[in-house]
């Protein structure tokens, strides 16, 4: 995982914080301008209902299943949008569906898909794929209203193509498709949600498509069923770190803390594979490492493991491929391991160190080397200031 990398940091500074017996001193690392002090020290979030809806995307994509819950083939992500207005979510819905989402007072969403096969420039290619989308509207009466029409507003595009289709295991579900072509679609409301789905198939197969379709919402439900929808004074509300994990994560000093899903976000463990291109080997490790949070923010990755041995190994896990080779790590900071990609065209994110505190393992990336070391220490620096809180 990688997002980009932002200009180099030079020079140094000293380091808050007292070293502890058996610890190195932190204040002697050499971290340029990095602020090594908890976020909550030195920036307050203030609530507002912009940030607020972000905040409640990331916790409907921890609760949204990646392809791979449904079929292990299905381990390519597509790619993944959260959506605040009706405008947005147009994106995973057919336009004419926005008015739609306007009657039915449509609050926010995500949307994701998932495949057999990598993205190709060739997009005739026979394949398996599911596109899920999750949204949320104010009540469950709305939603149950906002599933008919949406399906009923698809299913009106082509009135004289199309055919209803009945899944026997979700007779409340809306579903259509049009025979001889390798896709369904299906809505359905569960609770204060609405489940859409648009699945193909390598060949026009109904009984597969409904069989994909029904073990889509097997998987989904459940997960939906135990989330209490938000209303619009508890999305303003929600807590922007829940996990305490921000305050642990590196930012640069002018960093300016705008919530956006996918750059800057607290996940858990399933919220964050939707943003991983093949998702199963991280899914594997975190899930055997106990990793429970997860954070982004300003090019730096920070998962939570178990405990200290369980980030051990975690931390091991990262950075393997045969793309990276290793450069030489920070002068003294204890454990990290830093890597150079081999790829020419990443070159943003040319640089990453693994840095390990306790249980938590963060990943730092730069596009110089310089840089990427100082992230590295003063992303260890942050932990060990932080161990208390």
């Amino acid at each position: 995982m990688a997002i980009a990398a932002t200009a180099a940091l030079t020079g140094c500074s000293s380091v808050s914080g007292t070293a502890l017996p058996g610890e190195v001193d932190v204040r002697e690392f050499t971290i340029g301008t990095y602020p090594t002090t908890p976020l909550d020290m030195r920036w307050e979030y203030l609530n507002g209902l912009p940030s607020g809806t972000e905040l409640a995307i990331m916790r409907l994509s921890d609760n949204v299943i990646n392809g791979i819950e449904v079929d292990p083939k299905l381990k390519y992500n597509r790619g993944v949008e959260g959506f605040n207005d009706s405008k947005s979510a147009t994106k995973l819905l057919a336009d004419v569906n926005g008015p739609v989402l306007d009657r039915h007072n449509f609050m926010f969403g995500l949307g994701l898909t998932s495949a057999d096969t990598a993205k190709t420039a060739d997009k005739s290619a026979d394949r398996t794929t599911v596109t899920i989308g999750v949204l949320q509207f104010p009540d469950d009466k709305t939603a149950e209203a906002a599933a008919r029409d949406l399906d009923q507003t698809d299913f009106a595009v082509a009135p004289d193509q199309n055919k209803r289709v009945e899944l026997k295991k979700y007779p409340d579900a809306h579903s259509h498709w049009r025979p001889g072509i390798p896709t369904l679609g299906s809505t359905m409301a569960v609770g204060s949600y609405v489940i859409t789905l648009l699945l193909t198939w390598p060949s026009p197969d109904l009984d597969s498509l409904t069989d994909l379709a029904e073990k889509t919402y097997a998987v989904q439900v459940p997960l939906l069923e135990k989330l209490p929808p938000l209303s619009k004074r508890e999305v303003l509300e929600l807590p922007f770190d829940p996990d305490s994990m921000f305050q642990r994560t590196l930012t640069s000093d002018d960093f300016y803390f705008t919530f956006m899903v996918g750059k800057v976000a607290t996940h858990k463990p399933r919220g964050i594979l939707h943003w991983v291109g093949e998702p199963a080997e991280l899914q594997k490790a975190m899930e055997e490492s106990g990793v429970d949070s997860i954070s982004i923010a300003d090019e730096t990755y920070l998962w939570r493991a178990r405990d200290a041995d369980s980030a051990a190994k975690f931390a091991d896990t990262r950075l393997k491929s045969s793309r990276w080779t290793p450069i030489d790590a920070p002068k003294d900071v204890p454990g990290v391991r830093c890597t150079e990609d081999a790829d020419p065209s990443d070159s943003d994110n040319k640089y990453a160190c693994i840095v390990q505190y306790d249980r938590y393992v963060a990943q730092v990336q730069s596009g110089q080397p310089i840089d990427v070391k100082q992230r590295a220490a003063a992303q260890y620096a942050l932990l060990a200031n932080s161990q208390f809180q």
